[in-house]
């Protein structure tokens, strides 16, 4: 969420015009967002070979696949996820020098 939308939802007598034109602006970032990622996605497809692109897709079915287990919109999971998904430290192999 924006710093902006934060500041305005956090305030002690939240604005609603405030937070109305806070959220509006938020949209319209994810909005262009959305719209650069997909151009970039259009040019980098243009350069990939079709087993390439397969595999691109693949990737990408796979990602949401996790992102729907893991019950969000695909933002970056938190400290204490990571640690779950990797393990504890010490199942780490041992590094011998």
């Amino acid at each position: 969420m924006g710093a902006r939308l934060r500041k305005a939802l956090d305030a002690e007598a939240p604005d609603a015009a405030t937070v109305g034109e806070a959220m509006l602006a938020v949209k319209a970032h994810r909005q262009k967002a959305r719209a650069e990622r997909e151009a970039f996605e259009q040019q980098l497809r243009a350069l990939l070979s079709p087993e390439q692109q397969q595999k691109l897709d693949a990737m990408k079915a796979a990602r949401r696949t996790l992102t729907r287990r893991r019950g969000d919109r695909g933002g970056r999971p938190d400290v204490r996820e990571r640690r779950r998904d990797v393990g504890p430290l010490s199942a780490a192999p041992a590094v011998e020098g």
